[in-house]
């Protein structure tokens, strides 16, 4: 049986994660079928949320397109790479700690369990955020992220399933929140809406456009991916949105937004967000404020 050893690369708080899919992905689609997988972490010195999902992401890849064994080797994690898969959860997902009692900040769905996502945003999620929001805007902007899932089961077609992780940043740094599945992408999608091959400049642009989706219309997901209420929440807040899928990647900040096709970074979509605790109150412009809001869209 071949062996491959393959060093997972550092994901600190400010790393560019296309560098790091990139890099990352290279090394995964040189696995050999039936091979013996073995994640080395001697070069990993830190490792967030985004780094979490896409281990666990190539964990399953691994299992089942290439049907291969996979193991960490744990003697090589410094300690505290170690407690980060241990405390979210992620590391009793991949079996090398005990699973995380109650609501853990990372999570595995092979189905669409709208209810437990819909709670999942809410009290592991939402309620770290480090602001306050109307509960209008709380309902819209959790299932805004709801639609991220959603279209990931309906149109994603990943053996999978949709995995995800939240974390509190060090350094009042904000939150973070991590979607990813690996299934067809969102330019495949496109090209099936579109009738027509798409760059992956077009597909982001795409998928950014209010009402583009190839979701069906239904009563529990109406409108889109819900890309852009995150995005106006995301440059009044300072924050970050990114989204990676195939040739097309996608960052909006408060300086603005940038759609751009690059090499093929990684199988399947994840989107990353990021908020800061700026302490605001946030609510729609039609909604009436109390005396210490601050007005929002």
């Amino acid at each position: 049986m071949d062996e491959k050893r393959i060093y997972v690369p550092s994901v600190p708080l400010d790393a560019d994660l296309g560098v790091v899919f990139e890099t990352f992905w290279r090394e995964i689609r040189t696995v050999p079928p039936k091979s013996r997988v073995t994640f080395d972490f001697r070069e990993c010195k830190e490792l967030r949320a985004a780094g979490l999902v896409m281990i666990a992401g190539a964990y399953g890849i691994i299992r089942i397109k290439n049907r291969a064994s996979f193991r960490l080797d744990i003697k090589s994690m410094r300690s505290h790479v170690y407690e980060a898969f241990n405390i979210s959860g992620c590391g009793g997902y991949l079996g090398i700690c005990d699973p995380v009692l109650g609501k853990a900040p990372f999570r595995h769905d092979l189905t669409d369990r709208y209810d437990d996502v819909i709670d999942y945003l809410k009290d592991v999620w939402l309620s770290r955020i480090g602001f306050t929001v109307s509960k209008e805007v709380q309902s819209e902007l959790v299932g805004k992220v709801a639609e991220v899932y959603a279209n990931a089961f309906e149109h994603g077609q990943s053996q999978q399933g949709v995995f995800s992780c939240a974390e509190v940043l060090p350094e009042d740094a904000g939150l973070q929140l991590v979607v990813a599945d690996f299934g067809v992408g969102i330019p495949h999608n496109a090209e099936q809406a579109i009738g027509e091959p798409v760059s992956g400049e077009e597909a982001m642009r795409w998928a950014f456009t209010e009402g583009n989706t190839t979701l069906a219309l239904t009563q529990r997901y109406p409108r889109g991916l819900g890309l852009t209420l995150l995005s106006d929440l995301v440059k009044l807040n300072d924050g970050c949105l990114e989204l990676f899928s195939y040739s097309g990647h996608s960052r909006v900040t408060s300086n603005g937004q940038s759609f751009r096709t690059v090499d093929n970074l990684l199988p399947g979509t994840i989107v990353s967000l990021r908020l800061k605790p700026d302490g605001k109150h946030y609510y729609f412009d039609h909604e009436q404020p109390s005396e210490d809001t601050s007005p929002w869209l």
